[in-house]
């Protein structure tokens, strides 16, 4: 596939294994839109002259969360969702506030700002309900254990489970960020 590929290419194709300890270099992305960026979630350390503020604010925020700085990037989200020059960007900077308080459930904070989230968080708001009376979720790994998946006539990656005493086959949604049951 890879000859087939080069082939094709205009520019001759050259490729090197990466060295110990060397990153790969990020792409090189010209004329990328803040719309691109913001369906992607793939901001730019050096965001385009043609952003403005707010779009920049917003792509910071967004890197803050994927590296994991939640508390700082929910902090950064929430007055962008009270001020940005925009309509639509106060509309993703609540809506992505919401799921990072609702991900590190943060169920008071999250509910707190249920009138701000447009319908796409609707369906979270009943299980912040429900979660915000019990205990902090704990996390207990033990070794890593394979689990044994099979697939679907569809494709789709199912596991074996018992649930009171009865093996039923669930599908394992990849792209879910829960699942309840």
């Amino acid at each position: 596939m890879l000859l087939a590929l080069a082939a094709c290419a205009a520019a001759r194709l050259s490729l090197r294994p990466l060295g110990p300890g060397e990153a790969p270099a990020p792409p090189v992305r010209t004329g990328l839109t803040f719309a691109q960026a913001a369906e992607s979630l793939d901001f730019p350390a050096e965001p385009p002259a043609a952003w403005t503020a707010d779009q920049i604010r917003f792509g910071e925020a967004i890197r803050l969360a994927l590296d994991g700085r939640h508390d700082e990037a929910a902090a950064a989200l929430q007055p962008l969702g009270e001020t940005a020059g925009e309509a639509d960007l106060r509309k993703q900077a609540w809506d992505s506030l919401g799921e990072i308080l609702f991900y590190s459930g943060r169920w008071d904070d999250f509910l707190r700002h249920r009138a701000a989230y447009s319908a796409a968080l609707a369906d979270d708001l009943p299980l912040a309900e429900v979660w915000r009376g019990l205990p902090p979720e704990t996390f207990a790994l033990r070794e890593a254990e394979p689990l044994p998946l099979t697939w679907s006539a569809s494709g789709v990656p199912v596991v074996e489970v018992t649930i009171n005493g009865r093996r039923r086959r669930f599908w394992r949604d990849t792209g879910a960020g829960r699942t309840v049951l």
